[in-house]
């Protein structure tokens, strides 16, 4: 009998998230869809890129919103996506957003397509939250989203300084951006004085990733015999996945996450076979959402910082619109001074430019722990 029970009751959670999300296809006629057995409910459009060669990912962003909001609801949501693909597609898509009235916008990711948007509705009345990190874009209507993985690593960088490590040593793609990123650093450490070791840019064969895994591994020796305090070298990783993959799986050969702290930023949670040490800027409610296995459900294989943002998105916008939307206590939520907890941190807006504070998470031997009021 308690059998049934639960299975009923799992029946009657899911018919209300399908009648509290209304997912509808590019195609939909939302102003057709106003009044649903008398009930008013918000509008809300999604833009991302649904065609063309970002066509995947846009779609698995798309994904994530859908889920985010569905989780944050406490209304009826009406959710309709449009494509942003291209500059003629994406006015497209927002003369039919302006002309169905819609309320909310989540997207786009890039700051050309945000300013298209931003332009677009400005004095229409609709809030957009994007997806970009650019804080120019930023203004009463539209609500930087976005993230800056820069901020990601000067936090963890300053947590090790806090800690006392003296060493520190950064692994990066050969380019001008890293060498910006490594200046950047390599004052943050100096000023404490602690010492930037080595600075190693590494190439794009895998020959160049193994050579630079290499000279790091002997760095790491040779500052672990001179290091009389004990307090293992710090390497600060930063790239895409494809090549942190390929990073992390020659530092496992090397054994560097035994004798030195692989630290980043969320990009290097990354899962092997022969689990490796890391230790990242983040937040375990990604854990505690359980959207490892929910995306997965969604046919989505990993989930990045910005699957991660799209799921906060949504979230927010379904957890700030209330049972009764006011576009006027919508933003009142938004812009409160109290955090919103999601699963890429806890975010507030500044100016409509969102700011986040991050966890430090160390994963061992696939085990995520919070080690932000911890030593190592």
């Amino acid at each position: 009998m308690s059998n049934i029970k639960q299975k009923f009751l799992k029946f009657i959670i899911s018919f209300a998230c399908i009648v509290l999300i209304s997912a509808c296809s590019q195609t939909d006629k939302p102003s057709a869809r106003k009044n649903i057995a008398g009930q008013k409910g918000i509008d809300v459009a999604i833009v991302l890129p649904l065609s063309g060669p970002e066509a995947a990912l846009g779609k698995e962003y798309a994904q994530m919103i859908k889920l985010g909001l569905s989780d944050g609801a406490k209304t009826k949501i009406r959710v309709t996506t449009y494509d942003s693909s291209n500059p003629e597609t994406l006015s497209k898509s927002l003369d039919k957003i302006l002309e169905d009235g819609v309320d909310i916008i989540i997207g786009p990711v890039y700051s050309e397509e945000t300013k298209a948007v931003a332009e677009k509705v400005k004095g229409k009345g609709t809030i957009v939250i994007s997806l970009s990190n650019n804080p120019v874009l930023a203004d009463k209507q539209t609500y930087v989203f976005g993230h800056a993985p820069m901020r990601q690593l000067e936090q963890i960088t300053n947590y090790f300084l806090e800690k006392k490590h003296q060493n520190y040593i950064t692994l990066l793609p050969a380019g001008r951006y890293s060498n910006t990123i490594s200046k950047i650093l390599k004052d943050m450490i100096t000023s404490k004085g602690a010492a930037l070791a080595r600075l190693e840019f590494y190439g794009t064969t895998p020959e160049d990733l193994e050579k630079s895994l290499r000279l790091v591994s002997d760095t790491v020796d040779t500052l672990n015999e001179n290091d009389y305090e004990l307090t293992r070298p710090v390497i600060l990783l930063a790239d895409d996945q494809s090549a942190l993959e390929t990073l992390l799986k020659h530092a496992q050969k090397f054994s560097l996450d035994k004798k030195a702290i692989l630290a980043g930023d969320s990009r290097i949670d990354l899962n092997f076979s022969e689990p490796i040490t890391t230790t990242f800027t983040g937040s375990l409610n990604i854990v505690n959402f359980d959207l490892p296995a929910r995306s997965a459900q969604l046919g989505i294989k990993h989930i990045s910082f910005i699957h991660t943002l799209a799921y906060d998105a949504g979230r927010l916008v379904g957890n700030s619109i209330g049972s009764n939307y006011s576009k006027t206590k919508f933003v009142e939520q938004l812009n409160s001074a109290e955090p919103f907890h999601g699963a890429s941190g806890a975010i507030g807006f500044v100016d409509s430019i969102a700011q986040r504070k991050y966890d430090i998470i160390k994963k061992e031997n696939g085990q995520y722990k919070s080690v932000s009021n911890e030593g190592n």
